[in-house]
């Protein structure tokens, strides 16, 4: 295959062949570099957002029970 083309032309596609090469691997370098702050953001904010879901779901519970038990312990009115 390569038989046919001359020396010049080898190195040239040669070149050409690292020179796409250096291209492809900067392009998945970018994206990457780009993607891994978003998916860290994403992630973080999931987590920070279930710790808040939680503490609310924890606050509600020890409300509701305070006020359960003020009512338990009030003097009931008889009309």
């Amino acid at each position: 295959m390569l038989h046919k083309l001359t020396v010049r032309g080898r190195m040239s596609l040669l070149i050409a062949t690292i020179f796409l090469l250096f291209l492809v691997m900067i392009l998945f370098a970018v994206r990457s570099s780009t993607l891994v702050p978003d998916l860290g953001i994403d992630t973080t904010s999931r987590a920070v957002l279930a710790d808040q879901e939680a503490e609310i779901q924890v606050a509600s519970h020890s409300m509701a029970l305070a006020q359960s038990h003020a009512i338990e312990a009030s003097p009931t009115r008889t009309a």
